[in-house]
This record gives C-alpha cells, sequence and structure tokens, in this order.
C-alpha cells in the first residue's frame, strides 16, 4: 500500500485550511456590504445625511476588506510561482505613502482612532526617493496598515513615521493593539500566521507574509518590536536611490 509523505498531507491540509479560511474570510464582509446596501434601499430616502455618508464609509472600507484578501491571494500565488516581476523606477516614497495614508484616514474617523503621519521636514522641498516598484510597495504599507487597524481598538493610536538617516529609509509604524507575545514574533511573517486576539482575527494570515517577501525583493528588511498589553512596532528598511 503506498503511503502519501508527511510533507504532502501537511501541504494537502494547508491548502484545505486555506480555502475554509478564504471561504469565511470573504463571506463576512461580503455580507456587511450586502446589508448596508439593502438598509440603503429601504430607508435611503428617510436616513440623515450623517447616517447616509456612514453608511456609504462603512461599504468602502468592508469592499477594501475582500479586495486585500484578493489581492493577498493573488500576490502569494504570483511569488511562489515565482512570476512576481517588479517594475523598478524611482519611487517618491513620501508621495506614495501619502498616497496610502489617505485610504485609511475614513477608517480612522469612524472608529475615533489618532491616526498621524509624520515625515522629515526637506520633504516638502526635497523628493525622498528610492528604486522600487510602486504598485509592490502600496501593497508593502496598505498590508502593514490593514494589519495595525485590525488590531487597534476602537479609540486607539496608530502612528507611521518617514526617517533618513542614512543610506536607507525607515518607515515606522507604530499601534496600541494588544501587542504580540515575544515567543510567536519569529513565525510572525510566515504564511498563515494568524495572531490569536479575541477580536478581529479575521484574515489570511497572508498579509505579513507577503510584506517580507516584497521587501527582500527591494533589498530591504523589516523588522518588529512588541509588548505585550502595549502595543507593537513594524519598521521597514529600504535601500535610497543610488546608495550602496
Amino acid at each position: 500500500m503506498t503511503t502519501i509523505p508527511t510533507a504532502v498531507k501537511k501541504l494537502e491540509r494547508q491548502r484545505a485550511e486555506f480555502s475554509a479560511m478564504l471561504a469565511h474570510d470573504i463571506r463576512n464582509p461580503v455580507g456587511l456590504i450586502r446589508g448596508y446596501t439593502e438598509l440603503l434601499l429601504d430607508d435611503g430616502e428617510l436616513l440623515e445625511a450623517a447616517r447616509l455618508r456612514q453608511y456609504h464609509e462603512r461599504i468602502r472600507a468592508t469592499a477594501g476588506v475582500v479586495a486585500s484578501l484578493v489581492n493577498n491571494y493573488l500576490d502569494v500565488s504570483r511569488i511562489e510561482a515565482g512570476r512576481f516581476e517588479l517594475a523598478m523606477q524611482r519611487v517618491d516614497l513620501a508621495a506614495l505613502l501619502r498616497r496610502v495614508v489617505e485610504r485609511f484616514e475614513g477608517a480612522a474617523q469612524a472608529r475615533a482612532i489618532r491616526f498621524e503621519f509624520s515625515l522629515p521636514e526637506f520633504s516638502a522641498a526635497r523628493p525622498i526617493v528610492i528604486e522600487g516598484d510602486g504598485l509592490a510597495l502600496d501593497r508593502v504599507f496598505a498590508n502593514l496598515l490593514n494589519h495595525a487597524f485590525k488590531f487597534t481598538p476602537n479609540g486607539g493610536a496608530i502612528g507611521l513615521t518617514l526617517v533618513c538617516p542614512d543610506t536607507d529609509v525607515v518607515v515606522s509604524l507604530r499601534d496600541t493593539g494588544p501587542g504580540i507575545d515575544a515567543q510567536k514574533l519569529p513565525s510572525l511573517f510566515e504564511k498563515f500566521t494568524r495572531i490569536e486576539v479575541t477580536e478581529r482575527q479575521e484574515g489570511l494570515g497572508l498579509g505579513l507574509f507577503i510584506v517580507r517577501e516584497l521587501v527582500a525583493a527591494h533589498g530591504g528588511r523589516v523588522e518588529v518590536s512588541s509588548v505585550v498589553g502595549e502595543g507593537g512596532c513594524f519598521s521597514v528598511f529600504l535601500p535610497l536611490a543610488g546608495a550602496a
């Protein structure tokens, strides 16, 4: 009788678990979108402007969750198949971060999260340029912000900072979430790693894996520090354009 190798069994189990997580995690936001859409269709004419805007904001934010889940799935498929090709060009990192931050301002306002973005003073007069793929870098920082918003409670704080200490640029993202046990940090960037927190556990456990892979493809690295009960900080190091 032919026995199935342990590695193959593990891979099949991971695929089955992944399919189940994908179905579960997409079903929830799609259900929310349908619910808010039905409210607008049934009672939209009776709602005041502020409530209408609130519903529209929630639909947009929830649609963003679905898009993120699908994009992460496609990114991982391309990375594992060796088909993720970077279109390298000169990228104004400060401008790119501003665009990403704008997409999260509505969620911050809706949840009363203090969301701050700080740049070096000289950035207004001189762009901070790196060699990179703009779309891939957008995915990096969107995934990190998704992670921060997922685990930061309502009324908390999230801070994004860009500094240029030397030949690298450093983008740091701090949050006031529950924090991560130090023993779990080494496996944080592995596929299908889902942080066990009572609330906001949705996600395929792919976002941070994609962050690590895309940053490494740009010749950079990601570091994380965290204290349980005090939040965490992710720092992305990327080489400046022309840096050795």
